[in-house]
């Protein structure tokens, strides 16, 4: 198994490496920390002025092996804590080079942090978070805090997780995932799924009635989701909630996970 970490070096970033080094130790996956070298951010930054002549290659150059010797610096300790961490610089904006080299090594996982380095620094790789997650054909881990993982890979509180759930094929592999991870042990796997209960009516091709009890609809949309558990997380427990509520899916879904937590 392989871990894929991106850093921009913040101290958020910080974090998602000590998150990525508790899971590598927990499931035994090697790990590698990369970092991206935006060349068109560089370039843009070496345009000091008309006229003005700046040695490109140098220049770039120069921030190729600082970035080197700063991956080599974040890596020493995970390494010294016995996780295999190899490090790698890349080159392109962040996102679609973190996502390329997930798939020419092969990541089981690519883990980033939910935040970074303010736009604008020629090392910005934290705040494509979003994009990565979007792109990638493979999980993603965005982190805000480690201290959870870490207890899990300490063998202390369980980790808990909440699986966004409903009948798309992405959802299903979610699922999946999600109880390849509960297998590895001392992992709480909940499913939850968000619905408006008008809109609910209306998909059963019920009268939409404002007020009115969608139990039944409920009922039918929850036998759906149990058997897309059943089919994708076999043999893991992983209790089912629905809640109908207005609003953005992910703000419910946040609440339910901070409730948990």
């Amino acid at each position: 198994m392989t871990l894929l970490c991106g850093t921009d070096f913040s101290e958020a970033s910080r974090l998602a490496v000590r998150a990525a080094a508790a899971w590598a130790r927990k499931t035994g996956a090697k790990l590698e920390l990369v970092h991206a070298v935006d060349l068109h951010g560089a370039f843009a930054l070496l345009a000091r002025g008309e006229g003005a002549f700046v040695p490109v290659d140098a220049e770039l150059a120069r921030w190729r092996k600082s970035a080197e010797d700063r991956l080599a610096a974040e890596a020493a300790p995970v390494a010294a804590s016995g996780v295999p961490i190899t490090t790698r610089v890349l080159e392109g904006a962040a996102d679609a080079a973190l996502v390329a080299h997930a798939a020419r090594c092969n990541a089981n996982l690519i883990v980033v942090a939910a935040v970074g380095a303010r736009a604008g620094s020629p090392f910005t790789l934290g705040s494509t978070a979003d994009r990565v997650a979007q792109s990638a054909d493979r999980p993603v881990l965005v982190v805000r805090d480690p201290v959870p993982i870490e207890r899990w890979s300490a063998g202390g509180a369980p980790l808990r997780a909440l699986l966004a759930i409903d009948k798309t094929s992405t959802a299903a592999t979610a699922a999946a995932w999600g109880a390849l991870l509960a297998r590895t042990g001392g992992v709480e796997l909940s499913a939850l799924h968000v619905f408006w209960p008008p809109d609910l009516q209306q998909q059963r091709g019920e009268t939409l009635r404002l007020g009115a009890d969608s139990s039944e609809a409920e009922q039918a949309l929850a036998r759906e989701l149990e058997a897309v558990l059943a089919r994708r997380a076999a043999g893991v427990v992983c209790p089912l909630s629905l809640v109908g509520g207005l609003g953005r899916t992910a703000d419910h879904l946040t609440h339910a996970a901070a409730e948990r937590r």
